[in-house]
């Protein structure tokens, strides 16, 4: 049994309408395992970034509190040596020992934490204060808050 040209026709046209039609689901499926994959990158770049805020924020405070130590030693050292003038220079001393970090803070250096730890353990040299200000002045990142 033969069929006809427009039989055979016809089956051409719903074989091709049935392979078209399962191509387009394919591209749908495609497309949505694309879209999961952008939504999950954009989700785990926000949560990197979150993560980063909050360990800056954990240096900072750590800095301040590093500070705060520092001032409290000398002032009982003051109380207890009665000699102002001695205790005001040294205040002065430790403020520029930690002006490279400060500046790093304030600046949003991009390597902010690296300058900070160059500073405390290099800076008593003269050297290792030099390179820890020329980093604090070096490039800068975009400030970000935990809101994003």
């Amino acid at each position: 049994m033969s069929l006809s040209a427009e039989e055979r026709q016809r089956i051409y046209e719903e074989e091709k309408a049935r392979l078209e039609a399962q191509a387009r689901i394919h591209l749908e499926v495609v497309e949505a395992a694309e879209k999961a994959a952008a939504e999950r990158r954009a989700t785990e770049a926000r949560q990197a970034t979150e993560q980063t805020v909050r360990s800056h924020s954990d240096m900072r405070n750590g800095l301040w509190v590093l500070m705060v130590a520092i001032v409290l030693s000398v002032a009982i050292a003051i109380d207890h040596s009665h000699t102002t003038i001695g205790a005001i220079v040294v205040l002065l001393l430790l403020g520029l020992y930690a002006l490279p970090s400060i500046i790093a803070v304030q600046r949003h250096a991009a390597i902010e934490g690296t300058v900070i730890i160059i500073n405390l353990a290099l800076g008593w040299t003269v050297i290792g204060w030099v390179v820890a200000m020329a980093m604090a002045y070096g490039p800068t990142r975009a400030p970000t808050t935990p809101d994003g």
